[in-house]
């Protein structure tokens, strides 16, 4: 309530039992108290720490799983296909022929990885 507006009777009444209720501590518990308020306070930060870490990491491992679901349903390098009618030992012949270096047994391994 706004002081101005008490008469002085009031004013006096609500000063002594202000000052009847007001909690004093002793010298000998304000280190205790601070000590407490500081281990309360670093123990919050401490949690909000760990609870950030915690969604970090959690946040990372749906990306890597999301990641690894996207590139194992993509196909990045699609495989030519022979036309079905097309035999490996043909297709083999034909690319010692295109590319002599390669010896038979290379040509033969390379058409059968396609």
């Amino acid at each position: 309530m706004n002081d101005e507006h008490l008469p002085p009777e009031l004013r006096e009444l609500e000063a002594e039992l202000t000052a009847a209720f007001r909690a004093e501590l002793p010298e000998s518990l304000r280190p205790r108290v601070e000590k407490s308020r500081r281990e309360e306070f670093g123990r919050r930060k401490n949690a909000d720490r760990w609870r950030f870490a915690a969604a970090a990491a959690a946040t990372a491992l749906i990306w890597m799983n999301l990641s690894l679901c996207a590139t194992s349903a993509t196909d990045f390098f699609p495989q030519p296909s022979l036309g079905g009618s097309v035999d490996a030992t043909a297709a083999a012949r034909q690319l010692h022929e295109i590319l002599p270096d390669l010896s038979p047994e290379e040509a033969n391994m390379l058409c059968r990885k396609l």
